[in-house]
């Protein structure tokens, strides 16, 4: 029995440093990340740009497999038809309504790239991201990059991220936008 105890508690104590060693692996390798970006902002002062890909998530969300990572999606989709954007003015459309935790299931699903179908036939965005040409589209998906990857800390939890509410249903428009318009 006594032996039996033992073990469980080694067993408790190794999944323990193999949780804080996983930890700091994942925290030297975002700092590295870090340091690589901002020598190629320092490099190029004129203009930066931001890979995607190169953009940090919240661990929960950054470890979605696909059927989960477009649940998750779907279920802020569907929340901002429902919202009906299509009907509101700039100045409603630009006040801060949408958390990180939202904002990032919608980068991390344009980061992978996926496809989205709707059925829905009404019109879905407001005037000004509908004009949106693809140039300005990319425009406005870098700028919204740069202000992701300078005000998100990936590593709160999924509840401080929750109350992290920063970002505009314009801004979701845009995100939105740019993964409808990937088919």
């Amino acid at each position: 029995m006594e032996t039996n105890v033992i073990i469980a508690i080694l067993l408790i104590i190794l999944a323990f440093v193999v949780l804080i060693y996983m930890s700091a692996a994942e925290k030297k390798k975002r700092k590295k990340l870090k340091l690589e970006i901002e020598n190629s902002k320092q490099k190029s002062s004129t203009k930066f740009n931001i890979d995607i890909n190169t953009i940090m998530f919240p661990y929960l969300i950054d470890k979605m497999n696909y059927e989960s990572l477009t649940n998750a999606f779907k279920v802020v989709f569907d929340t901002f038809c429902f919202l009906d954007y299509s009907k509101k003015t700039t100045d409603e459309i630009t006040t801060k309504e949408w958390h990180s935790w939202q904002f990032a299931i919608l980068l991390k699903y344009l980061s992978k790239n996926y496809t989205y179908t709707t059925a829905l036939d009404k019109k879905i965005f407001p005037v000004e991201i509908e004009k949106l040409s693809k140039i300005k589209l990319d425009l406005e998906v870098e700028m919204i990059l740069k202000r992701y990857y300078n005000g998100v800390d990936v590593n709160l939890s999924k509840e401080e991220l929750c109350e992290q509410v920063i970002w505009t249903a314009r801004d979701v428009a845009v995100i939105i936008k740019a993964i409808l318009d990937l088919k």
